[in-house]
């Protein structure tokens, strides 16, 4: 089962505090590092805080930047033992408040849809403020590896393999067999 939402928010609003920068430091409590291990489809999240800085960059605009570091236990791929390991990355997202009925991007650009792919749209700045907890979730999501491999793993070849040798066996020689064996001469 997937689950699409990490359930792990800290709402803030920047607007509401004095100052143009504020620095956040969250941390999950047990539960919530419950349920980042269920979201993440992780035997189990130990740990996971970020420290973060928020800067207003105007009314309707703020940005956040900073680290996050997390001990979860993964699954080796290669010996399928679990193993911990510490996790860390940087956090950086961008938030805007929506501004009435915008125009849409077919009214912007006469019909047709014009996408920038190197530019990232900000998330929405919402009534009860910006989610810097989803952020770091997110950025958290992004640095589990595909393959986790525990350091002493050792992919072993497989046993009755040919002494070492690096040759594969060649299929049409095992067709040649079975056609001996079966004493089909042609």
């Amino acid at each position: 089962m997937t689950i699409t939402d990490p359930r792990f928010h800290r709402w803030i609003d920047p607007a509401e505090r004095g100052a143009v920068r504020s620095r956040h430091t969250v941390e999950a409590t047990p539960e919530e590092c419950a349920r980042l291990a269920a979201w993440l489809d992780l035997p189990s999240v130990a740990r996971f805080d970020a420290d973060l800085m928020v800067e207003r960059i105007s009314a309707e605009e703020a940005a956040v930047s900073g680290t996050f570091e997390a001990d979860v236990e993964l699954v080796c791929g290669v010996s399928l033992e679990p193993f911990r390991q510490v996790l860390s990355g940087p956090v950086s997202g961008r938030f805007r408040k929506p501004a009435g009925r915008a125009p849409s991007r077919e009214e912007e650009s006469g019909g047709d849809v014009v996408v920038d792919l190197d530019t990232e749209e900000p998330g929405e700045w919402r009534p009860q403020g910006i989610d810097i907890g989803a952020l770091a979730a997110e950025e958290l999501s992004l640095a589990v590896p595909d393959f986790p491999r525990k350091p002493d793993a050792v992919l072993e070849p497989p046993p009755g393999g040919e002494g070492g040798t690096d040759e594969k066996p060649n299929p049409f020689a095992v067709l040649a067999q079975l056609k001996e064996q079966s004493g089909n001469p042609s």
